[in-house]
């Protein structure tokens, strides 16, 4: 083969293979995306609620989604590959399909999702209670406690022990009101960057939103 010719079929080599591996890439993410909208329906049978994330938590707490009302519960782990990454997308497309048609009206928490202007203009109309260091304070009904424990919040309901144990960081001496019949609590704290504001399910002990 002349050197010409040589130097050009390299040349189109060189070219070709980032196409011949975007193209397995694509092939490999739509398998996982049918994999995934494949199991996501029989966890739906199950009665499975939940979305998929890729990577691991780093918290405790799994992330609320507002639009649906459900949490990413179920996670991939940290090393993410294009099968997984479609794998993802095909599972939550099913769920908030699903949610779209109201499957999950009355079981999921998205009646309890709220914008962050909509928590402020809570607090301009009523500044809440202060829960005292190392205090308490319980919701209007008296079913539910919100302790304060160092940097922490525990909501513990009436009659048990143990309770749920917020994110370290949420919460120093909060302004909490109560809404929602007293299942949700918003809170407002002073946090070096600024003022913050989280809501939380109280039934549930669970983290829905933090601005």
């Amino acid at each position: 083969m002349a050197p010409t010719t040589l130097r050009l079929s390299r040349r189109i080599a060189g070219r070709a293979l980032p196409l011949l591996l975007l193209a397995a890439c694509a092939v490999e993410r739509a398998a996982g995306y049918t994999e995934g909208r494949s199991e996501a329906g029989t966890a739906f049978e199950r009665g499975t609620a939940e979305l998929c994330t890729l990577g691991m938590s780093l918290s405790t707490e799994d992330r609320f989604d507002p639009e649906t009302g459900l949490f990413y519960a179920r996670h991939l782990g940290c090393l993410v590959s294009d099968r997984e990454k479609g794998y993802a997308e095909g599972w939550n497309d099913f769920f908030r399909a699903a949610a779209a048609r109201g499957e999950f009206d009355g079981v999921s928490l998205r009646h309890k999702a709220r914008t962050e202007e909509q928590v402020l203009a809570a607090f301009a109309a009523d500044p809440g209670a202060e829960i005292p260091r190392g205090g308490a304070l319980r919701d209007p009904t008296g079913r539910f406690a919100i302790e304060s424990a160092g940097a922490s919040l525990v909501v513990r309901p009436a009659g048990r022990d143990l309770g749920s144990v917020l994110p370290a960081g949420v919460g120093a001496n909060p302004r909490v009101l109560f809404a929602d019949g007293g299942t949700t609590a918003l809170l407002r704290w002073e946090h070096e960057t600024g003022t913050r504001h989280a809501t939380i399910d109280l039934p549930s002990g669970r983290l829905l939103q933090i601005y």
